[in-house]
């Protein structure tokens, strides 16, 4: 992947991100010209497009498995996410009656979503934005978690992979 694309990729996850997917609403987010033997290239950076789950998924062992249902439920309610990358920052909070609030900034770009997550009997965190992060589709994941580290795998629907850091409250004022 491009070197200059990995901040948005990061960032989208968190909207992805709780993310994912979730720098932008599919608009352009920055577009950058450059001139290399007199043939000008226009590049457009806009949301990542997620790796199909045959790739992003991370094997199961002994050592390495999902919350459960209870702890991850109880992990996010009343609490917030939060990924900062140089330019790039996500924060969601997932409030204790499934609604969500969430923001991405930074390198000129400001927005705001809401949504609304919940926790499967399988253990599986599901979100939707209705701003048009993740395309305003659900998306579910695995959670696994390491100290105030979470990280996201996609099981189905829209989003991307990627770790997060557990807040405590709304630190953010979402």
């Amino acid at each position: 992947m491009n070197f200059l694309y990995r901040p948005v990729r990061m960032a989208s996850f968190l909207v992805l991100g709780l993310t994912a997917a979730c720098s932008s609403s599919g608009t352009d987010i920055d577009t950058q010209a450059s001139t290399s033997n007199q043939t000008q290239t226009t590049r457009t950076r806009q949301a990542p497009i997620p790796t199909p789950p045959a790739q992003q998924r991370v094997a199961r062992t002994t050592e390495r498995s999902p919350l459960g249902a209870d702890e991850l439920r109880t992990a996010l309610a009343g609490n917030s996410v939060y990924v900062g990358n140089p330019g790039s920052e996500f924060a969601a909070v997932h409030n204790n009656d499934g609604s969500m609030a969430g923001r991405s900034w930074g390198s000129g770009n400001d927005e705001s979503g809401e949504g609304e997550w919940r926790v499967d009997d399988n253990g599986q965190y599901c979100r939707k934005w209705s701003n048009g992060w993740s395309a305003g589709q659900w998306g579910c994941f695995e959670v696994y978690r390491d100290g105030d580290n979470l990280q996201l795998e996609r099981v189905s629907g829209a989003g991307a992979n990627g770790a997060m850091e557990l807040k405590d409250g709304n630190p953010h004022d979402l």
